[in-house]
């Protein structure tokens, strides 16, 4: 695709074929986004990650002391965008020995790879597009857990506000979500602007007990000058949580997603 890189004060816009992609550097979401992926997982040592932000995750993925970071992303241009100007940090993270950078169809990846991850992560565009949809279905959702590990989870998630779940938003968001329930013995929904799922073989992360979550991060040490490990809660209120997760189980009737619909 066609880049385009544009600058406003120390913030970076990219555009692919003159559609907006992500704004970078963006440390408030970055640090939020993979500090709470990490904290739904007691002990996660493997981590796939697809897509996100011109790479601009992986340096807050690797403060939690993982021994392998695969990083997927289709476009190498951005790749290269991301080396450029995305500062110090962002260099060492890619070239650091725990991360292997792929540049090839994160579908095709899922399928061959013999890895197997504690959390697998599709930080990706809504399924606007067929090429995106491929992310969204039963059939990736099937191959993603082939290689999660016996406690491994798949977090995803779909730009839907959790107060407004009625019309097409809720069926968009519904069918993915009843897509994953058709996959996973376990999926937990977490809202907060978007929604998040968390698919996962083993039990579902104690989100009714969400000290819990921000213990593990302060037992990794993740704290910062722009972080501390209670930020999180902001994305963990029980009472919205509820309310999307009830939105959702009333629309068990939608059409499930596949590469074929």
């Amino acid at each position: 695709q066609h880049l385009d890189l544009g600058k406003i004060s120390n913030q970076y816009n990219l555009y692919g074929n003159g559609s907006f992609l992500f704004s970078f550097p963006d440390p408030y979401r970055e640090k939020i986004d993979t500090n709470l992926w990490m904290s739904l997982h007691p002990d996660p040592r493997s981590v796939l990650l697809i897509g996100g932000l011109g790479g601009g995750y992986l340096v807050s993925l690797l403060a939690h002391n993982l021994e392998l970071l695969d990083y997927v992303k289709l476009d190498a241009g951005v790749l290269d965008v991301a080396r450029g100007y995305g500062g110090q940090p962002l260099v060492q993270a890619l070239d650091a020995d725990n991360v292997r950078v792929h540049t090839t169809d994160a579908r095709r990846f899922v399928r061959q790879t013999s890895e197997r991850y504690d959390v697998v992560v599709v930080a990706l565009p809504d399924p606007s597009t067929a090429l995106l949809n491929r992310f969204y279905t039963k059939e990736f959702y099937t191959e993603a857990r082939r290689i999660l590990k016996p406690k491994g989870i798949l977090i995803t998630d779909v730009e839907a506000p959790g107060n407004y779940l009625t019309g097409e938003i809720g069926v968009y968001a519904a069918s993915v979500y009843w897509t994953l329930r058709d996959t996973f013995p376990n999926v937990s929904v977490l809202a907060n602007g978007s929604i998040i799922f968390v698919a996962s073989l083993g039990p579902p992360p104690p989100l009714k007990n969400p000290d819990v979550l921000v213990e593990r991060l302060r037992s990794r040490e993740t704290s910062s000058d722009t972080f501390v490990p209670e930020s999180i809660l902001t994305r963990l209120l029980p009472h919205r949580i509820e309310a999307v997760r009830k939105s959702l189980d009333t629309l068990e009737s939608v059409g499930r997603n596949s590469d074929i619909s």
